[in-house]
């Protein structure tokens, strides 16, 4: 009898610890669900490249806007694009369109020749 009493006693304690195990959640499944579900057509893709302005050289022969670290001076194919302008903060497409830097990102330098 006692060893019954024991035996259901475990049965209960380890069913009780498996319904705590099923409340608790997962640390590392992400908190916001995601449609996975993709469907797209090749009209809707698109195929172009983005450009991104990472600085600019501000000097006394001319600035130069580096874009996808790459060096490019007025003038400059960049694309579909030429370069208009380039200011110590922004550079202007033949497209109209502008690329712009923070403040703090512009780099002054002086060549003593």
């Amino acid at each position: 009898m006692l060893k019954s009493n024991i035996v259901i006693f475990f049965i209960c304690v380890l069913f009780s610890v498996t319904v705590d195990a099923q409340r608790l959640s997962d640390p590392t499944k992400p908190k916001h669900s995601f449609n996975t579900s993709v469907s797209a057509t090749t009209d809707s893709i698109s195929t172009k490249k983005k450009h991104s302005l990472n600085a600019i050289k501000v000097t006394d022969r001319g600035n130069i806007a580096i874009i996808n670290n790459q060096q490019y001076r007025t003038g400059s194919k960049l694309g579909q694009d030429t370069i208009i302008k380039i200011s110590s903060n922004k550079v202007l497409l033949s497209s109209g369109k502008k690329m712009v830097l923070f403040a703090d990102s512009v780099i002054k330098l002086s060549s003593k020749d």
